[in-house]
């Protein structure tokens, strides 16, 4: 689902953000990226969804090379994976279930269909009660749920979440937790950068560690999700 080789991204010419990262994540797979700030995870991120283009190497993201798609070809592409940023970056002119009906709106679906599947996303993450308000009327934990069922609303099968925890309380992130491991259970692969213990403490996946631009090892989370 997820190839890179060699991708290597610096800044200014000098500073390294990303030096030679191989990574492989698989269809239907679980995996969680951590380390310091600073490591390299969001630049990372950015590459994955053609924000950040690499000095070198091949990013193979859902079965298309990043480095053959145009702006169109990436905005499709951007369409139709589930994007979760730190920052819920929401419309604040829209209504709650209008920004995340604006998510199958630009896929392709109906204005009707859009709205169904909006509604369903945010029964599911437990906001379809705000639906008629403005992102200005919640709290930030409330609105990263909001983000997470835009993020769903298109039936991903890669889930792209970049620190999805860092500003929520021990109760959200454990929602936000379940909500992802469901998602992955029923077949969606997920990709999250972290370093948040409240969030990792809950996880049985591949964990890799990166720190200065590196992939510098991996493991598997200890304790089990209940």
């Amino acid at each position: 689902m997820i190839r890179l080789s060699g991708i290597s991204k610096r800044y200014n010419g000098s500073r390294v953000a990303l030096d030679a990262v191989e990574l492989h994540v698989h269809e239907g797979e679980f995996a969680v990226v951590t380390g310091p700030s600073g490591s390299g995870k969001t630049t990372l991120f950015r590459v994955l969804i053609g924000e950040e283009k690499p000095d070198s190497g091949t990013a193979i993201v859902d079965g298309r090379n990043l480095s053959r798609l145009d702006a169109s070809g990436l905005a499709e592409l951007r369409h139709q994976l589930g994007l979760v940023f730190e920052e819920p970056r929401l419309v604040d002119r829209l209504s709650i279930i209008d920004n995340v009906a604006l998510a199958a709106d630009l896929a392709g679906a109906t204005r009707s269909e859009a709205r169904e599947r909006a509604a369903a996303c945010l029964d599911r993450v437990g906001m379809l009660g705000y639906r008629d308000c403005r992102p200005r009327d919640l709290s930030g934990g409330e609105r990263q749920f909001v983000a997470l069922a835009r993020a769903l609303v298109n039936d991903p099968v890669l889930i792209l979440a970049d620190e999805p925890t860092l500003n929520l309380d021990p109760d959200y992130t454990l929602e936000m937790m379940r909500v992802l491991t469901e998602c992955c259970a029923a077949g969606a692969t997920v990709f999250m950068a972290s370093h948040d213990i409240e969030a990792l403490s809950v996880l049985r996946c591949r964990v890799l560690l990166m720190n200065g631009g590196r992939m510098q090892s991996e493991g598997f989370g200890e304790p089990a999700f209940l």
